[in-house]
């Protein structure tokens, strides 16, 4: 299973990602922040992380659709491929509590906030 793993609030480095898991399009240092934008699994998506907010937000540019999660003190993201079949991960760590954004793309874009999170 390919996997990379990042701080959500420091600037990833492009060589950090394996490139068979996604293909980065975009790295942006935003204000107090960071935007990656990458292509997976067939859809474009988009990850906008704003420290002073204490959000992320991610659209998936297949459906126009955005979701923006308040999470306090989330410090970490880590984004696997499940396969194509299955989709992606995006799982975000808080301390000891570990929550995710289940992305699965097939027929439809169906986005899943885990409970442990909740």
């Amino acid at each position: 299973m390919n996997e990379a793993v990042f701080r959500i609030f420091d600037l990833p480095r492009v060589e950090d990602i394996p490139s068979e898991l996604i293909a980065v399009e975009e790295v942006r240092d935003l204000p107090g922040g960071v935007s990656i934008s990458w292509v997976g699994l067939g859809a474009t998506f988009q990850l906008v992380a704003d420290p002073l907010l204490r959000s992320v937000s991610i659209k998936l540019d297949r459906e126009g659709e955005c979701i923006r999660i308040y999470r306090e003190g989330a410090i970490s993201l880590r984004v696997r491929d499940e396969g194509c079949n299955v989709g992606m991960v995006i799982e975000f760590r808080s301390g000891n509590q570990v929550g995710d954004i289940r992305v699965v793309l097939g027929d439809r874009v169906e986005i899943m906030e885990s409970a442990l999170f909740a």
